[in-house]
């Protein structure tokens, strides 16, 4: 429907454009008005989409009236109509942009062609603006993906200056050094619209970028200012912007260059994780992780390795919401990944492929949390165990593969050293300098491995499982067993590796 406003100062004229608009079912007639004056105040209230103005009327004219409406309202198209035609008039005209000039009278045809042509012209206005605003609307999601890819990058990995430089022209960033700041709730599910109203203040002092993951919103501040100054302006505008009763945290990092912000994150990450823990909390939290991550440097296998994981997350996912442990649970992924990057050449992390913080996001339960780590952990394990592989002597490496082939036969150092072409005394070296074991030991570990498999599966007795992995005495294999793992096999079959240490 189409909204058309009559401005004329003949009644009978008035009469016969209302007449003939009757008879569209597509034009609505939604007010009229006989001088200049009442056209301005009627308009305010009618918002037509057509305006048929005539020229000559008392008081302001018809084209002085469309250039002060034109002001408010430049998307209404304005006809004009005019008994004479007038090479001034129509001069006074075309820089108004008017979309059609009427002579009076007009005809039906021509009344009847002018609103059609209307029609097709407000239709393929709205069309540009519904356009324009998709593209802004589109413009503006590919802005905060940008942001919120660009944050979620930092908060895992280092840039590179070719990085940095793309970044910093997208979003207009004025310097190269910025602050990681933290914000996290407890307690209270809609904290968006505090976020934003926090957001919006700070970007009054300070150019930032934001973004919400995790139960937690992430700024990074960009400024000249000193470390302490920014963070008692964050700490004011937050104590407006929060509710009285919410309790908030906030963690910052120190001013960092770009190719430090990983460290400000990891600042702001760990000053909010002390906001939240008691000191009880917090030595369970360090002997967790130092067990988990000790594990991941000894190379343990991947069950042991997921064991110790998961009584990590329980110790997030038992004492808070989902979300706000997952938050918890990429600062653990960040630290694995940092062990992974001590033993990896190069960039080592920056090698990943994949973005483990918005795969977090993504995960809805502890079931889907808990398969998707043992998929990292085990990506984490079998990347640092290829990479030292790749980089161990070349007759330890060939040893190390001859024991995993025919650990089932009764092997002896000096058997695998000539099998690799060196010394036994060389190779026992090998062993104790890069695997930190003895051979014997480290035959031993990869034959208890075995069995522990075995026992999983199920299916097989212990003497069974004794002989298929190299022990032809049963009883000196339980006692190894026992020795390696702190149980007796039967024990741990019947466990079906619950209680692997």
């Amino acid at each position: 429907m189409y909204n058309v406003l009559i401005v004329d100062d003949e009644e009978p004229v008035l009469d016969s454009y209302e007449h003939m608009l009757s008879r569209r079912e597509d034009m609505v007639l939604c007010g009229k008005a006989r001088t200049g004056l009442e056209a301005l105040s009627v308009v305010q209230s009618t918002h037509p989409d057509l305006v048929l103005m005539d020229i000559g009327m008392p008081g302001i004219d018809g084209l002085k009236t469309i250039e002060e409406l034109q002001k408010q309202y430049p998307e209404v198209l304005y006809v004009v109509s005019t008994a004479y035609e007038r090479f001034d008039i129509a001069k006074r005209a075309i820089p108004l942009g008017l979309f059609r000039y009427l002579v009076k009278p007009v005809s039906k045809r021509t009344f009847f062609r002018m609103l059609d042509d209307a029609k097709n012209e407000i239709d393929m206005r709205r069309r540009k603006v519904v356009s324009h605003m998709d593209d802004l609307k589109k413009a503006a999601d590919i802005h905060a993906w940008e942001q919120k890819n660009f944050l979620s990058l930092i908060s895992w990995k280092t840039l590179d200056e070719g990085e940095w430089q793309q970044y910093r022209e997208l979003f207009h960033l004025n310097g190269d050094s910025a602050m990681v700041c933290m914000v996290s709730t407890s307690g209270y599910d809609e904290v968006s619209g505090i976020y934003e109203t926090l957001v919006n203040q700070l970007r009054y002092k300070y150019q930032i970028l934001s973004t919400e993951s995790l139960g937690k919103l992430m700024i990074l501040i960009f400024d000249g200012d000193s470390a302490t100054r920014v963070e008692h302006a964050v700490t004011q505008v937050a104590r407006a912007a929060f509710p009285e009763g919410l309790h908030y945290t906030l963690g910052f990092g120190s001013m960092q260059r770009y190719d430090r912000l990983l460290d400000s994150f990891r600042e702001a990450l760990s000053s909010i994780d002390a906001e939240v823990f008691d000191a009880g909390e917090l030595k369970e939290e360090g002997l967790l992780l130092k067990e988990l991550r000790s594990s991941v440097a000894r190379l343990d296998d991947l069950s042991q390795i997921q064991e110790r994981f998961e009584k990590v997350s329980d110790l997030y996912l038992l004492r808070g919401s989902f979300d706000i442990a997952k938050g918890k649970l990429i600062r653990v992924f960040t630290l694995l990944f940092d062990d992974m990057e001590s033993v990896l050449p190069g960039p080592g992390v920056r090698q990943v492929p994949f973005d483990f913080i918005r795969e977090i996001g993504q995960l809805a339960d502890r079931n889907e949390w808990m398969l998707w780590s043992e998929r990292m952990l085990s990506f984490i394990l079998e990347r640092s165990k290829l990479y030292r592989m790749e980089h161990r002597p070349l007759p330890l490496r060939r040893a190390i593969a001859y024991l995993g082939e025919y650990y089932r036969k009764p092997l002896q150092l000096t058997e695998v050293a000539d099998t690799c072409g060196v010394s036994p005394s060389y190779l026992s070296r090998l062993f104790s300098d890069h695997m930190k074991s003895s051979f014997i030991d480290y035959l031993t570990g990869v034959r208890i491995q075995q069995a522990k498999q075995l026992m999983k599966a199920g299916g097989h007795s212990i003497k069974e499982i004794s002989y298929d992995v190299g022990y032809q005495d049963p009883n000196y294999f339980s006692k190894i067993f026992r020795k390696f793992c702190g149980i007796s096999p039967t024990q741990y079959q019947k466990n079906k590796g619950e209680t692997d240490d």
